[in-house]
């Protein structure tokens, strides 16, 4: 009997049912290439079947050792989001009424009321123009519904906001199918209010309206919002070790507790192991990629921000092992977003996330959490240095009731071609800026610090599981904001 028969043997008293026969419809070459990436394991348990043992359950190779934001996780996420389309969130395996409610609406709303009134106040608005709200990831539209909305309940008090057009986007076209269909946003539609688009967060640079207007590089005159709501989790990260005052770049590799014919299917979530490695690497990574990545044409502003990370956790604790996700298609994406408006641009964000450099200290590999699709830790300070660097400033709630963080950041200029500020005093910096953006400082404190959206998820919390009440929930919600501010 051949190797490849005997690997083979042990194979089939691993493969269950349907997999089995999809082994056995694979060609020739496609068997022997699937034989060789599991070659050593199907070998473990051959040897302990030999020896009469009971083979341990074993974590078979879907993919080798491979930089983070180049896993196939984040294509199997993909094609989570694309089969399941709108019924991702309508099966509750993915959370999104945290994020999906009219009074997180009303505050976004709010502050994005209170931009407009700063920028008109600085000279900085063209009223000639629109002003374009993009909302990546959109998902259900829920959010979407209520914060216009509450645009449209807000027009009497600011006739700013009426030069709003807001454009939902999603990957797949899935969603934007239902949400053309869907009668709750006809109405903002009509009103030209609202346009739909499909959007790759990770590829495209531009996105055509239906009256035949591009936003692409240059084409805003007005500063670009964006809204991200449970966006950034889901998004390739890069992984780095700090340690002893070097850089280490961490790799995975992807693996599962059953052989794995067919590697497409996003079940594999619920099966999957996940072994990391480190290997020391250059302070200037980015600089000296050569995988053709787009982050090597940032990588100066990419660096700066790893060298910040290198210093600090030496200051703190040198010998200690942190652990950074660090945001590359994040910042990617919003570097080709800003450039539509040359680099004048409000981030509105809500997501699992943490804003303290303190939280990666002493830990150790990144989790990845499960429920339907997969997500990890969104960097929000990362995406604040890079911000700092435009010319910004950014605001990060200090809460992790409710699991997430509402995190607004504004930039002002391309910052590739001026000096490094992300090595000074970020804090001192940042609170000279936010005393250029007044209004929406104010609104930030209202609607984030004072009483959020995550203070109202936790009081939607204790009221839904404890309390059997009359009166409307958001009534009852202001009230107690009254209350909570007395």
């Amino acid at each position: 009997m051949s190797d490849q028969e005997q690997l083979i043997e042990v194979l089939k008293t691993q493969l269950k049912g349907d997999n089995w026969e999809i082994f056995e419809k694979m060609s020739p070459e496609q068997q022997t290439a699937y034989l060789d990436t599991n070659k050593q394991t199907l070998l473990n348990i051959k040897q302990q079947m030999d020896r009469g043992e009971t083979p341990s359950p074993p974590a078979f190779e879907i993919e080798t050792f491979t930089r983070l934001s180049k896993s196939r996780i984040w294509k199997l996420m993909s094609n989570y989001f694309d089969r399941m389309g709108p019924d991702s969130w309508s099966t509750y395996k993915v959370p999104y009424f945290i994020t999906c409610n009219s009074y997180i609406g009303k505050c976004y709303a709010n502050m994005f009321s209170s931009f407009l009134i700063d920028l008109n106040n600085k000279g900085q608005l063209d009223t000639n123009q629109k002003v374009y709200v993009v909302e990546l990831g959109t998902g259900s539209g829920k959010f979407s519904f209520h914060f216009l909305q509450a645009v449209k309940n807000m027009l009497p008090e600011n006739p700013l906001l009426k030069h709003l057009c807001y454009v939902m986007t999603d990957f797949t076209e899935n969603n934007v199918n239902f949400w053309k269909g869907n009668p709750g946003l006809t109405k903002f539609v009509k009103s030209g209010m609202l346009e739909f688009s499909v959007f790759n967060n990770y590829v495209h640079d531009s996105i055509t309206l239906s009256n035949g207007f591009v936003l692409k590089e240059g084409s805003l005159k007005n500063p670009l919002c964006i809204v991200a709501n449970y966006m950034f989790d889901t998004m390739a990260v890069d992984l780095f070790r700090f340690q002893n005052g070097k850089i280490f770049e961490g790799s995975m590799s992807l693996r599962s507790k059953q052989n794995e014919v067919d590697i497409e299917n996003p079940d594999i979530f619920n099966r999957m192991v996940n072994v990391y490695q480190y290997a020391d690497t250059p302070i200037d990574f980015y600089l000296n990629l050569n995988d053709g990545s787009a982050e090597h044409d940032k990588s100066i502003i990419y660096d700066d921000i790893l060298r910040w990370y290198k210093d600090y956790y030496f200051m703190k604790d040198s010998k200690a092992a942190s652990h950074v996700l660090f945001p590359v298609t994040m910042l990617n994406c919003l570097d080709r977003l800003a450039k539509w408006s040359n680099y004048k641009m409000l981030l509105l964000s809500a997501d699992k996330g943490t804003s303290d450099p303190n939280t990666f200290m002493s830990t150790g590999d990144p989790y990845i959490a499960v429920h339907g699709s997969i997500s990890m830790m969104a960097n929000y300070h990362a995406a604040g240095l890079w911000f700092s660097q435009h010319g910004g400033v950014h605001y990060h709630n200090p809460q992790h009731d409710g699991g997430i963080r509402i995190s607004c950041f504004i930039s002002t200029e391309d910052g590739t071609s001026k000096d490094s500020v992300i090595n000074s005093d970020i804090t001192k910096y940042n609170n000279k800026q936010m005393s250029e953006w007044s209004e929406f400082s104010s609104a930030f404190n209202e609607y984030v610090l004072e009483f959020g959206p995550t203070d109202f998820y936790t009081l939607h919390k204790l009221i839904s599981n404890n309390i059997q009440i009359s009166v409307p929930l958001e009534a009852a919600a202001s009230v107690l904001k009254e209350a909570y501010k007395g």
